[in-house]
């Protein structure tokens, strides 16, 4: 039995592309808490999240590098296979990145 739910992860890999998504700014801040808040109130599978207040230290994840706040606000971006949509910073605009090609 566990080994289907292993084949059923892969399927559900190869189906629905993973999501990696960027968070930067002041993590402790509400916004950034509304927004991470986001990402994980629906079960989401297909998700690596890498977070960071700035300044983002050296040894981040690549996926953090060269990804500016906007409006000075802490900034989510959304990307798939290593291309990335538009930066958000509302809740509402991340909830419907997340939602692209995936099940909810």
């Amino acid at each position: 039995p566990t080994a289907f739910a292993c084949w059923l992860q892969g399927m559900h890999a190869l189906i629905y592309p993973y999501q990696e998504v960027a968070l930067v700014g002041e993590l402790s801040s509400l916004a950034a808490q509304e927004l991470l808040h986001t990402i994980w109130n629906t079960y989401r599978p297909g998700i690596v999240l890498a977070a960071s207040n700035l300044p983002i230290p050296d040894n981040a994840p690549p996926l953090l590098r060269d990804r500016p706040l906007v409006n000075d606000q802490p900034t989510v971006y959304v990307c798939e296979n290593f291309i990335c949509r538009r930066p958000v910073t509302r809740p509402s605009e991340l909830a419907e990145l997340l939602q692209k090609n995936h099940l909810e």
